[in-house]
């Protein structure tokens, strides 16, 4: 790693090690903050955009259903802040869903960071939702044909 050290005729590259150095503030592995949000805020927050968006309601409208700006509206959405217990009963109250509808399938061992996270992902599914049965048969149909070309497959999928 070179660092710029500053002398009389401007800055020159200095080698150094800092990652060894005692007392050194890279020295130590950077803790996580253990209030920052995790893919299980990301996740219920993208739930929480889905429903929303299901039933029309706009950030502004719930944020003041729940007494909250719409930009924490945003930031719960996109996972940047993690949503407290109570606000989210609140939440919950005013998409008019159960709790359970917004948090992960319990067993799981966490959230995967996939698709929910897509704003496409999450435009398809909200057009999918809109779709009558025989819709969503046609849809069905189309994935699992998509799904057997592994051209189209993301990496990592079966």
């Amino acid at each position: 790693m070179e660092l710029l050290s500053p002398l009389r005729d401007g800055f020159q590259n200095v080698p150094a090690k800092v990652e060894g150095k005692v007392g050194s503030p890279m020295a130590k592995k950077e803790k996580q903050d253990p209030r920052a949000a995790s893919s299980v805020d990301r996740h219920i927050g993208a739930r929480i955009r889905a429903r929303r968006l299901d039933i029309g309601l706009s950030q502004e409208r719930l944020g003041e259903a729940i007494g909250v700006t719409f930009q924490q509206i945003q930031k719960y959405e996109k996972g940047v802040n993690r949503v407290a217990a109570s606000t989210l009963i609140d939440i919950a109250a005013a998409l008019e869903v159960r709790i359970e509808a917004l948090l992960p399938a319990p067993g799981k061992g966490g959230v995967s960071e996939t698709s929910l996270d897509d704003p496409e992902v999450a435009q398809l599914m909200h057009g999918i939702i809109r779709l009558n049965a025989e819709g969503r048969r046609v849809i069905k149909s189309l994935v699992k044909s998509l799904m057997s070309d592994e051209k189209m497959r993301a990496k990592g999928s079966r």
